[in-house]
């Protein structure tokens, strides 16, 4: 028949070659065995990877050493020491003494960079931003900051001048 019907089923390799069906229930078989199911130590774990186990292992290990030390400690252990120094205090008055060990007189601090300065006189802003470097000194503004400025030392005198003109009166 032309259209395939009853024919029997072709089975090939991964070359293209006529292999019998027990060959390729084989082939199969080793297919499915290369998946991660077939392979439960490789399987991932539901929430966290290797990292987190990682530390999870490592939080239980740090609670059964603690676990293991006697409830009343007269004495200190070295982790615990360690931990001790090596946490520090905003407000811990040592620390400065500690740190200038630290730096060593014989290392010599390396000066800070200098960056370069604008060398005109910088205008009044607000929020008193200096300018950049590279600013030619003149004023780009809508004169909006000189207006706020004006207004509000205008309100100061204003405020002064009046307190001024009643002490004056009350001394009448």
């Amino acid at each position: 028949m032309a259209d395939g019907r009853g024919a029997q089923t072709v089975y090939r390799n991964r070359e293209g070659k006529r292999i019998e069906r027990e060959e390729w229930v084989e082939l199969q078989q080793k297919k499915k065995k290369k998946r991660v199911a077939d392979y439960p130590e490789q399987e991932l774990e539901w929430g966290g990877g290797l990292k987190q186990r990682d530390n999870r292992e490592e939080e239980m290990e740090e609670i059964t050493r603690i676990a293991a030390q006697p409830f009343a400690r007269f004495e200190p252990d070295e982790k615990y020491m360690q931990e001790l120094k090596a946490k520090q205090d905003w407000n811990d008055p040592m620390r400065q003494f500690e740190e200038e060990q630290v730096t060593a007189p014989s290392l010599e601090k390396v000066a800070a960079v200098k960056r370069p300065k604008c060398p005109h006189p910088p205008w009044q802003n607000r929020y008193d931003i200096k300018p950049g470097y590279r600013w030619d000194g003149r004023v780009r503004g809508n004169g909006h900051e000189q207006e706020y400025f004006h207004t509000k030392n205008q309100r100061e005198f204003e405020k002064a001048d009046a307190w001024r003109r009643e002490m004056a009166n009350d001394d009448n």
